[in-house]
């Protein structure tokens, strides 16, 4: 028998109790969630934080939520072995390497985790195109684009390319943008399908504010994490092709923008809660050229409600319509 932890209490989770693990073969020892230590059962499985981990003696800490970075390293610093440490079937073992390696082929075999380089071949009931793997270069109607990592969403990525398209179809003017950087591995795509375009980057680089966080908590709109803080302005940098298009713009928004006299063809708006994405979308909807695009993100996300809230108050105030896209937690793109 093995025994584990799971870290993370969401859809991941769930998936895998219903379609990977043995359960004749591998032991649930208990749930971790840093962010609501006020549930404390999962379908009858103890919830704890991972101060507690220190209190289970266990083969395995397996993450089976976002952020992996932020989440190993909690890990680590609850005293967690990184040996013991490992990914589930939702990451890609040639981003994150050595995951695979740190599991014996037991528990590799038993959470169905894939050799490194291979596919991820078994589409499930509720696993989005974000989880698969679609090969170490990315073909766009006769466009290749490497070093892209791996664990990537394909149809948001479309999605961008396609508006790209259209935006230079129609010579729209203005800059582009992105409101909710983290890592930038998404800024790195505007960049590239918009390499003649300045690219301006707002973001805290230090995670929700304290502001944003209480309003979702207290809309019930989600339960905001400390996650997305294990990030930086030269990391995100490095990451850029065309590093000269770009200007970060770090602080809290709108008011890191006030100074900014800028119009927009594209802009991608990424920041999970409520208000940033509604004052968002008031300040870039203003500012946005004729068949330029916004595009937000996680508008049918699970957990984070307020999105889809955001939009559809922000379209009804003006009475514009969106169009909600198929992607990982759902998108909604906006035109004028």
């Amino acid at each position: 028998m093995v025994d584990i932890l799971i870290f993370g209490t969401g859809v991941a989770a769930d998936i895998l109790l219903d379609h990977y693990i043995d359960h004749s073969k591998v032991r649930i020892l208990a749930f971790i969630n840093s962010d609501n230590a006020s549930v404390r059962e999962k379908r009858g499985i103890d919830v704890i934080t991972e101060n507690e981990i220190g209190g289970y003696s266990y083969d395995f800490v397996l993450i089976a939520a976002d952020a992996f970075d932020s989440i190993r390293n909690q890990c680590i610093s609850a005293g967690v072995p990184e040996s013991k440490i490992i990914g589930s079937v939702f990451y890609d073992c040639n981003h994150y390497p050595g995951i695979i390696d740190k599991a014996n082929n037991e528990i590799a075999e038993l959470l169905n985790l894939r050799p490194s380089g291979d596919l991820f071949k078994r589409a499930l009931p509720g696993v989005s195109a974000a989880y698969y793997l679609i090969g170490s270069e990315l073909f766009l109607d006769g466009f290749c684009t490497t070093d892209i990592p791996n664990r990537i969403d394909p149809v948001r990525m479309h999605t961008l390319h396609a508006l790209a398209r259209e935006i230079a179809f129609n010579d729209v003017e203005g800059s582009v943008a992105e409101l909710g950087v983290f890592k930038g591995d998404f800024a790195k795509l505007i960049n590239e399908f918009f390499p003649d375009k300045t690219l301006y980057l707002f973001d805290t680089f230090e995670g929700f504010s304290e502001k944003d966080a209480k309003y979702d908590v207290e809309s019930n709109y989600s339960k905001p994490s400390s996650f997305f803080h294990d990030t930086s302005v030269e990391l995100v940098l490095s990451k850029m092709p065309h590093r000269q298009m770009c200007k970060v713009v770090k602080g809290y928004f709108p008011e890191s923008a006030a100074d900014i006299e800028e119009t927009f063809s594209f802009v991608s708006i990424d920041t999970d809660l409520f208000l940033p994405i509604y004052n968002g979308l008031l300040y870039f909807y203003e500012r946005l050229s004729k068949n330029g695009y916004i595009l937000v993100h996680d508008f049918n996300h699970r957990y984070y409600s307020g999105a889809r809230e955001a939009v559809i108050k922000f379209c009804r105030e003006k009475g514009i319509c969106y169009c909600p896209v198929a992607d990982s937690a759902g998108s909604a793109i906006i035109t004028k």
